[in-house]
This record gives structure tokens, sequence and C-alpha cells, in this order.
């Protein structure tokens, strides 16, 4: 990981609140500054619905949607003031879905951005 020129790849627990608050101290100790974020983490359950627990979903949206949050949470202000970038990786299997396939973490996202955006112009 540390094959490009002034690129230093950190690597964290996006679940875990304390390790994201290290990361995040270890970036301000190196009084460097941070011009860009990249959100790799991401899981799936492959199984079907009827056979997935809530708790294998909600390790699902911990890593894919709650991690990018905190994550992005921790540094957005380090990001800001360096005029940087976010970069949110995904996978293909956001948009794959089979019958009694557990939803991908995309389809639930886009169905609830939606819903919102008709609240908002007021839709029903």
């Amino acid at each position: 990981m540390g094959a490009i020129q002034g690129v230093t790849a950190l690597v964290c627990d996006v679940t875990d609140d304390e390790q994201v608050a290290r990361l995040r101290a270890e970036v301000e100790a190196r009084e460097e500054g941070l011009w860009g974020l990249v959100h790799n983490a991401g899981i799936s359950n492959f199984g079907h619905v009827t056979a997935t627990t809530v708790e294998d979903m909600r390790a699902v949206f911990e890593v894919n949607a709650f991690g990018v949050h905190r994550v992005t949470d921790a540094f957005v202000d380090l990001i800001l003031a360096a005029k940087g970038r976010i970069v949110t990786m995904s996978s293909i299997s956001v948009t794959l879905s089979t019958v009694l396939a557990e939803p991908r973490l995309g389809r639930p996202v886009r169905c609830v951005r939606r819903a919102a955006g008709r609240r908002r112009r007021g839709g029903s």
C-alpha cells in the first residue's frame, strides 16, 4: 500500500467509533492535512431474504452505510479545508437482485431517496 508517491493508505474498522477517532488523531498528528478520503470498505450477504437474519442485514448496513457516514463525518472538515475529494467505492452487486434474494444496499437507499424526494415535492 505505499506504491503511490505522496499517498499514505490508512486502514481502520469503519464500524468502530474508537478506531475512527484514533485514525483522525493520527491524521492530525501528521500535520499534513487531508486531501483525499476513499471509502473502500464493503460487505454483502448473498443469502435469501428468508434465510437472512436481522443481525446479518444490520452488519451489512453498519459497514456499507453507517461506516461511510461515520468516517465522512470524522474527516469532512479536513477534506473541505484542503479542497480535497471524497470517493466512495461500490460494487456492481448493488444493482443485482434475484427472486427472494436479500436486497442489496443500493436498492433500499435509492428507494428511501425517491420517497424523501416525493415528500419534499408534495407527492405521495
